[in-house]
């Protein structure tokens, strides 16, 4: 969803936006270098980098389960004891790695093989973002689950390289504006199977009433 957002933004300002597919910790380093411009999705701060003000994006995380799993809600880092977990590396995960050394956390380096991994009973769950997750082929086709209610649910900014305030400001401006005129919700009907209003109900109360 960030590309969208910032080819959406890109296409008012005259910008025309080149991309490069990387991990997000790298993204992250490329963006405070300078070397890049700025990284769609960003749940931290961090001081060297500016950011966008109006959150239009969230991070919910959370396990997934293949659909024949006896796991039916999120009841905590315990249920997992003694069971495999997918996880991607630079994942947000540390201390529940170091807290809960009985969970076998198996770490991989793309989505796609952590959801293989999945489906193909290699591991018990995986954690990822609900979000992208329901993009998924796999999700569609119920060989996949989440469980809710979700571990985690962070609104996400875009991170500029300090210099390109300029940009930020632009693209603050233009996103509250989608935002107010209904745009952005148009978008998530077009690319994503949530709505805005119920991420928004999601952040709220942290299930939906009918994921």
């Amino acid at each position: 969803m960030g590309y969208i957002f910032i080819d959406e933004v890109s296409s008012t300002l005259a910008i025309e936006p080149h991309y490069t597919i990387m991990p997000l910790l790298r993204c992250a380093k490329h963006v405070l270098a300078g070397s890049k411009d700025l990284m769609p999705k960003v749940t931290g701060r961090h001081e060297r980098l500016v950011y966008t003000n109006t959150p239009v994006q969230y991070y919910a995380a959370g396990f997934i389960v293949r659909a024949d799993s006896d796991f039916e809600l999120y009841k905590g880092m315990q249920q997992f004891k003694n069971k495999s977990v997918g996880v991607l590396r630079g994942n947000s995960l540390k201390a529940a790695h170091l807290q809960y050394k009985d969970i076998q956390w198996v770490k991989v380096n793309t989505g796609r093989s952590q959801w293989l991994m999945l489906v193909r009973g290699r591991v018990d769950a995986a954690y990822g973002d609900l979000i992208a997750f329901t993009a998924l082929e796999s999700y569609n086709s119920k060989k996949i689950r989440f469980l809710y209610p979700p571990f985690s649910i962070n609104p996400t900014f875009m991170g500029f390289h300090r210099s390109r305030k300029d940009w930020r400001d632009k693209f603050s401006i233009e996103l509250e504006r989608m935002l107010a005129d209904g745009s952005i919700s148009e978008i998530y009907k077009k690319h994503s199977i949530l709505s805005f209003e119920s991420i928004l109900v999601l952040v709220e109360r942290g299930y939906l009433e009918k994921p």
